[in-house]
């Protein structure tokens, strides 16, 4: 599929110069022709604000609809006064339309079937759009009608008229507040493009654009129950985008994928943002959502004298659903066999009964402890779970404790600022007792990675600099 974009109008001049080029899937913007008089400007402002959405396009040719209106001063025309579309070929870029005031780029050499329209100097002339539009057709672009129209302002409704029984619901267990004083938002049904993302309510695309939908963040979902889409990770990141606007005051996105689910579902496609990613995958990463939330209740971490000489550990049996084959449930059963190392599972949750009665037998149960106990001891597991272990390294290092990771598989974003020995120490099934008794031994060394691991914890795991990071990859992939 070949596709071509004209840049849109926007205050006194713009001129954008955009490639014919195969692209499968990109949305086609058609392209304005002739001269317009003035009052015909602020209607076409009006029927071009899909082109502040960059990933959907209209025909400009007058009236808030696209359809051509003859404007007062009787010219009919659909451009201001002025404005001229002049076309370019180069073999790097190929077919190339730009539309500004008085325009005078777009210099080179024309294709000759396009020429004729342009008389002897190729150079300076206006190209008619019906040449230009014959041309696309003899390289085999589909007509307008082919492709998905723009999203209008008015598509995007309040939550409470998106999903009224739905939030009837919340209201009745008093969940409203929130969704009420939270950033603004705007919600809206509609099937992605892409098979790939139908039926998963926990992707969305997300676009802000204050001229095109106002003061808001408008919120895209694939048809589904409003029910099923997890309202605390939503308003995690809706609260980081609009704290993003500290970073990037001036930045404009559209329909940029994001997935907050555990990250399990691997067909999902590359360009969606991730939280975690398993070896190979090739998603953007963004900080997971507890690294973005606001952090309250963490004490201050006990001096190193005071702690415990003990490894500890508590975690729901989450991971792989066969009992031999979770690794929270082996650290568990390895723990047994080590001294002064106290692991326990809080609970099994989406387990089968055999997999619960395993876990009794084995004698790895325990009651629910508060995440402050990690403060009475010196060692700390970090174990995978369904995913990644979220913010079980960042408590590690604000307690200042040593953060031993257990056969670790997913990858954060920040993952590559662990050192080997530096700031954090990694085991298996088979090195786990022999690395915590050396861990023992050489007391000095182990106050050190807690000492390093703290700073990791208070420097590039702060909320700030979480922000500023969630804010640059953000900005870097937008659409």
């Amino acid at each position: 599929m070949t596709w071509a974009v004209v840049g849109r109008w926007e205050n006194d001049f713009e001129c954008a110069a955009c490639p014919v080029a195969s692209a499968p899937g990109f949305p086609f913007h058609t392209f304005v022709d002739e001269v317009g008089g003035a009052p015909a400007y602020e209607r076409a402002l009006e029927a071009s604000e899909a082109w502040r959405a960059k990933c959907s396009g209209q025909a400009v040719s007058g009236g808030q609809e696209g359809r051509r209106e003859r404007p007062a001063s009787g010219q009919g025309h659909s451009r201001p006064a002025g404005f001229t579309a002049r076309a370019g070929f180069t073999e790097s870029s190929g077919l190339q339309l730009l539309v500004g005031r008085n325009c005078s780029e777009a210099r080179g050499s024309v294709p000759q079937f396009v020429s004729g329209a342009l008389g002897a100097d190729r150079s300076s002339h206006a190209l008619p759009c019906r040449a230009v539009k014959l041309y696309l057709q003899s390289r085999r672009v589909h007509p307008l009608s082919s492709f998905p129209m723009p999203v209008k302002s008015s598509s995007f409704s309040p939550f409470r008229r998106w999903a009224p029984a739905y939030w009837r619901t919340l209201v009745a267990k008093f969940y409203w507040r929130p969704l009420v004083s939270g950033p603004p938002l705007g919600f809206r049904t509609a099937d992605f493009e892409d098979s790939r993302l139908t039926g998963k309510p926990w992707v969305y695309r997300v676009s802000y654009d204050p001229r095109a939908f106002g003061q808001r963040i408008c919120l895209t979902f694939a048809p589904c129950d409003p029910a099923t889409i997890d309202l605390k990770r939503l308003q995690i990141i809706v609260a980081a985008l609009w704290q993003m606007r500290c970073w990037q005051p001036d930045l404009i996105y559209h329909d940029v994928h994001v997935d907050l689910s555990d990250c399990v579902d691997g067909d999902l496609p590359h360009y969606v943002f991730r939280v975690a990613k398993r070896p190979g995958e090739q998603h953007p990463l963004l900080p997971n959502l507890h690294l973005l939330s606001r952090r309250r209740g963490i004490p201050k971490a006990k001096p190193w004298e005071k702690k415990a000489d003990t490894c500890w550990f508590r975690g729901a049996a989450t991971g792989d659903m066969k009992f031999e084959k979770n690794k929270r449930v082996a650290i568990c059963q390895v723990a047994k066999q080590v001294a002064r190392v106290d692991s326990r599972l809080t609970s099994a949750p989406g387990v089968s009964a055999e997999f619960v009665e395993s876990c009794q037998r084995a004698g790895i149960m325990g009651p629910p402890t508060c995440f402050t106990e990690m403060n009475n001891h010196r060692y700390l597991l970090d174990v995978d779970g369904n995913t990644t272990s979220w913010d079980r390294y960042l408590r590690i290092g604000l307690f200042g404790g040593v953060p031993i990771r257990f056969e670790p598989f997913w990858t954060e974003y920040w993952h590559q600022q662990l050192i080997e020995g530096q700031n954090v120490v990694t085991v298996d099934r088979t090195t786990f007792a022999d690395q915590l008794a050396s861990l023992r031994e050489d007391e000095r060394r182990s106050q050190m990675i807690a000492e390093r691991a703290s700073e990791l914890a208070r420097t590039a795991l702060s909320r700030e600099a979480v922000l500023r990071v969630f804010a640059d990859r953000w900005a870097a992939c937008r659409s």
